[in-house]
C-alpha cells in the first residue's frame, strides 16, 4: 500500500495530490524497474537460487507497495462566489470595504489572515515572474498618473463608460446598467451589489 503522509487539517489540492501520488507511484516503478535489472544481470552470472531470494523477496515488497488501481483525482465541492466571500468574512480574511457605510461593491479591506495570504502570494508570484526569469525585471509604480499618460496610452479615447445620475437617490450608474420603460422612466437592467 503506497502511504502519503497528509495533515489532516489540510485539504490538498485534487491536481496537486493526483501529481504526487503519480509522481510516487513513478518512483515506485523506477525501483521496481531498477531491482528487476539487477536481479536479471545477477542470473546471468550464474547466482544460485538461494543467494537470489533475498533480492526476489526485496522485489516482491517493493510491487506489494505498488497501488491496486490509477489514483482517482479527488472531487472538491463547487462554491459559489458568495459562500467564498462569507467563509472570508466569517474567518477574518477580508472585509467589504466601509461597509458601514454602503460599502463599495468590489472593494474590500484585508483582516490580518487576509494581509498575511495577500503578502505570501505577492511573494511567491514576484519570485516566481521576476528573481526566477532573465527577461522579466520588477516595477512597482504608482496606480495615479499624469492625465496625458492615459492620453497617449489610449484610454481616454478608447474607454468610455457613460453615466446615468438618478435625481432622486442621488446614485450615479453605468449607461448600460439602466434601461429605458415606456414613458421616460428608467429602471436598472440588473440587480447590483452597491
Amino acid at each position: 500500500m503506497l502511504r502519503v503522509p497528509l495533515r489532516s487539517h489540510v485539504l490538498p489540492n485534487p491536481a496537486s495530490f493526483t501529481r504526487l501520488l503519480s509522481s510516487l507511484a513513478d518512483s515506485l516503478a523506477d525501483q521496481i524497474a531498477s531491482k528487476g535489472a539487477e536481479i536479471r544481470v545477477l542470473k546471468s552470472e550464474g547466482l544460485d537460487k538461494a543467494a537470489l531470494l533475498p533480492h526476489i523477496t526485496e522485489l516482491q515488497a517493493l510491487k506489494a507497495q505498488l497501488p491496486a488501481t490509477p489514483a482517482t483525482p479527488i472531487t472538491a465541492p463547487i462554491l459559489t462566489m458568495e459562500e467564498i466571500v462569507s467563509l472570508c468574512k466569517r474567518r477574518g480574511f477580508v472585509f467589504p470595504s466601509s461597509d458601514i457605510y454602503n460599502g463599495f461593491a468590489g472593494f474590500y479591506d484585508y483582516g490580518p489572515l487576509g494581509s498575511e495570504l495577500k503578502n505570501n502570494i505577492k511573494q511567491k508570484w514576484w519570485q516566481t515572474f521576476v528573481h526566477e526569469r532573465e527577461d522579466v525585471v520588477g516595477l512597482d509604480s504608482s496606480i495615479i498618473a499624469n492625465p496625458s499618460i492615459w492620453e497617449a496610452s489610449g484610454h481616454t479615447k478608447n474607454f468610455a463608460d457613460p453615466m446615468v445620475d438618478c435625481k432622486e437617490t442621488k446614485l450615479r450608474f453605468r449607461a448600460d446598467q439602466v434601461s429605458e420603460e415606456g414613458s421616460g422612466g428608467w429602471t436598472l437592467a440588473y440587480s447590483a451589489s452597491m
